[in-house]
């Protein structure tokens, strides 16, 4: 997962202070990256990309489990790393297609 979402747990993701929560220009690409590698982390063995690279929402394989991490600590720090991407993307004309693309997906896992 990205760096910066263990900050965010050790601070008990607090909203205070969000400016600890801002990706810069710096550290863009490698959020993103990070984020990349994270998701692919989470999904199942049987989930696949297409030949464009995005993630197959075609079919459904035998199961989730991978990704059921209930708690607070589950899909919520998914959502939070999407909206710090979401404005990195506004804020420092990051790739924002990129990131739609990553918000297609959660929502359609």
């Amino acid at each position: 997962r990205p760096a910066l979402v263990g900050s965010w747990l050790s601070y008990g993701r607090h909203t205070r202070g969000h400016e600890r929560w801002v990706i810069d220009a710096a550290s863009g690409s490698k959020f993103v990256a990070d984020w990349e590698a994270w998701w692919k982390s989470l999904q199942p063995a049987w989930r696949a990309k297409d030949d464009a690279g995005r993630w197959n929402r075609s079919s459904y394989g035998d199961g989730w489990g991978v990704l059921c991490h209930s708690g607070v600590n589950g899909l919520l720090s998914v959502a939070a790393t999407l909206s710090w991407w979401g404005s990195y993307c506004e804020d420092m004309a990051g790739d924002e297609e990129k990131w739609k693309e990553a918000i297609r997906d959660v929502i359609w896992v």
